[in-house]
């Protein structure tokens, strides 16, 4: 697309261009930014930078369609003035690259500043880190010991604890054991005497019979 544009003097002295009927200062920061791209002029910067830059640029090269400004006198007047604003772009060209070498090397300084804080972060973070790293260590050495002395504690209780179950169950087996020698002793003689007692009763018997038959002998 073909751009046309005119400059106007107004009245503070500071010449103003127009594309496309449009003032320079009319235009977006995009706008202003796809211009400065299609002529290959730098995109950085505040908006009245990109203004003075394009301004600049449209001052020393005129553009298809473009308008002079009318002057007075004759062609002579003209190319100084042609001259003096080809000089005065040159100026601000060299005051932007000038200050674009600025920026930039504010940006590296920048950069190796944050760079140089980053690392000292990073530093302190890996310090931080270590000693956390070493207090959770000294902490689960801790807890190691402190387990161990609670198993050996718990597994020594548990030994006391079998030892005085054996000791009880012996016990209990001796008094078990007394309980059974007793009751088969009161057994053993509760048999002898229900078998003397049942001879005692067959012997009485026997008497008692033969007595009988004596008296039925004698009666005859």
């Amino acid at each position: 697309m073909i751009h046309f544009y005119k400059r106007n003097i107004q009245t503070d002295g500071i010449i103003m261009m127009e594309i496309n009927g449009k003032p320079l200062s009319s235009l977006r920061v995009v706008d202003l930014r796809d211009e400065l791209d299609k002529r290959g002029l730098s995109k950085a910067g505040k908006k009245d930078e990109l203004i003075q830059r394009l301004a600049s640029w449209l001052e020393v090269n005129p553009e298809k369609g473009s308008e002079s400004p009318q002057d007075d006198g004759d062609g002579g007047d003209g190319d100084d003035v042609i001259e003096a604003e080809r000089q005065q772009a040159e100026k601000l060209r060299l005051e932007e690259e000038k200050r674009a070498e600025e920026r930039r090397v504010a940006e590296e300084v920048k950069r190796e500043e944050e760079r140089k804080a980053a690392e000292i972060e990073k530093q302190a973070a890996d310090l931080k880190k270590e000693e956390e790293e070493k207090w959770r260590q000294a902490e689960e050495e801790k807890k190691r010991v402190a387990e161990q002395q609670r198993l050996a504690e718990e597994k020594q209780q548990q030994e006391q604890l079998r030892q005085k179950q054996v000791e009880e169950q012996r016990l209990a087996d001796e008094k078990q054991k007394e309980e059974d020698r007793l009751n088969q002793e009161r057994y053993e003689q509760e048999k002898k005497e229900k078998i003397k007692k049942k001879l005692e009763e067959e012997r009485l018997a026997e008497e008692d019979r033969k007595k009988k038959s004596q008296e039925k002998q004698e009666a005859k």
